[in-house]
């Protein structure tokens, strides 16, 4: 089991022109989060987890991304989702998306279902390389939905 996090703490320090330690303060500290993540495993299952922020001046806009994975022991199945949600400037924009698969599928013969995906984007596109990932562009909505198949 383990996690992390990352933060900013920021300060203006004053009087530490002069060296007299009794003269410095620290004016308007403030914190900024940045991301979280999580992992654990126990009785052969493992998930996994992530959220992110983003703030102004990022090309995605101010947000937040995550993802979630959980995994059962023999990969009998695995579920992957992420999204994330997104203003900028001019429009806001955001995107989630899902996929169970299994080793063994569900058997239905002469077929077996082994994966199921979807997920919808709206003000943006997925991002061909990268499944974890969405574009932006506005005036885009798209729903995605997939089914992978093998025989028995």
């Amino acid at each position: 089991m383990g996690a992390t996090a990352g933060i900013t703490i920021k300060a203006k320090i004053t009087g530490i022109q002069d060296m007299d330690f009794s003269k410095i303060s620290f004016k308007t500290p403030t914190v900024d989060f940045e991301k979280a993540s999580f992992r654990s495993s126990f009785a052969g299952m493992s998930i996994n987890g992530s959220l992110s922020v983003t703030k102004d001046g990022d090309s995605r806009g101010e947000g937040y991304q995550g993802d979630l994975t959980f995994t059962m022991p023999g990969d009998l199945f695995k579920v992957n989702a992420n999204g994330g949600y997104f203003e900028r400037d001019d429009f806001t924009w955001g995107f989630f998306y899902a996929k169970l698969g299994s080793a063994t599928g569900l058997q239905i013969p002469p077929i077996a279902i082994n994966e199921i995906s979807g997920g919808f984007y709206f003000n943006c596109k997925k991002d061909p390389n990268n499944e974890q990932n969405a574009i932006p562009q506005k005036g885009v909505i798209g729903v995605i939905a997939g089914l992978g198949l093998s025989s028995t």
